[in-house]
C-alpha cells in the first residue's frame, strides 16, 4: 500500500515543439491573405515653402526650389509616392499638389495570412472548392482573425482596418492571446463598416 508510483516527467518542450508545428501547419492550410489597412504615411509637401504650425495649414507659397519637374507625373522611389509633386501657382491661391494641407498624405496596406471566422445574426455565405468564397453579404456583425506569426501580430497591431472578403472592418478592440504556455496564437476583433 506504500509503495508509490514514479512516473517519467512529461516531455514538456517536446509538446510544446509539436503544438508549434501542428498550428504552423494548420495556419497554413486553413489562412487565406487579409488587406490590412496601416496609418498613412505622411510626408511635406514639396511645392510649397512654409508651414504654419499653430494653424496647421501650408502657407501657400509656391516652393520655386521643388526639386520635382514641373507638371511630370513622379514616382518617388522607396516611399511608393506618386503624382505630379511640382505644380507652380500663384501667391494667396491654395497649393494645388496639397490643396493647403502642407501635408501629403499616402496610404500604406500589407497583407497578413489569417484564419477568418465572420461572426454575426445578418451573415450570408457560400463557400465553393478550395475554400473560396463565392458570394458574401455580412449585413452586421464582425470577423475575427487568428494570426500566428510575429510579423503578421506586429502588423495588425498598427492596423485602423481590413479588408477582408472585399468588406471593409474597423478596428473594435485589442487583441487576446490563445494557446499553450507562451507560445501565442493571437486573435483580433474588426467590426464592418461597409
Amino acid at each position: 500500500m506504500g509503495s508509490s508510483m514514479n512516473l517519467p516527467p512529461l516531455p514538456i518542450d517536446g509538446i510544446c515543439s509539436g503544438y508549434v508545428q501542428s498550428m504552423n501547419w494548420l495556419a497554413g492550410a486553413t489562412s487565406r491573405n487579409v488587406t490590412v489597412l496601416l496609418p498613412p504615411f505622411r510626408t511635406g509637401c514639396p511645392n510649397h515653402s512654409g508651414y504654419d504650425f499653430i494653424n496647421k495649414k501650408a502657407l501657400n507659397i509656391y516652393n520655386t526650389a521643388n526639386p520635382y519637374p514641373t507638371g511630370t507625373p513622379t514616382v518617388v522611389s522607396g516611399f511608393g509616392i506618386s503624382g505630379i509633386l511640382n505644380v507652380p501657382f500663384s501667391g494667396g491661391t491654395v497649393c494645388p499638389v496639397c490643396f493647403g494641407n502642407g501635408n501629403l498624405n499616402y496610404p500604406v496596406s500589407g497583407t497578413v495570412p489569417a484564419r477568418i471566422r465572420w461572426r454575426g445574426q445578418d451573415s450570408d455565405f457560400e463557400v465553393g472548392a478550395g475554400g473560396s468564397v463565392q458570394k458574401m453579404e455580412v449585413i452586421n456583425g464582425d470577423v475575427r482573425l487568428k494570426v500566428t506569426g510575429q510579423a503578421d501580430v506586429a502588423m495588425l497591431d498598427r492596423a485602423e482596418g481590413v479588408i477582408v472578403d472585399g468588406i471593409m472592418c474597423g478596428r473594435s478592440q485589442s487583441k487576446y492571446p490563445v494557446g499553450l504556455r507562451d507560445i501565442h496564437t493571437y486573435i483580433y476583433t474588426f467590426n464592418k463598416t461597409s
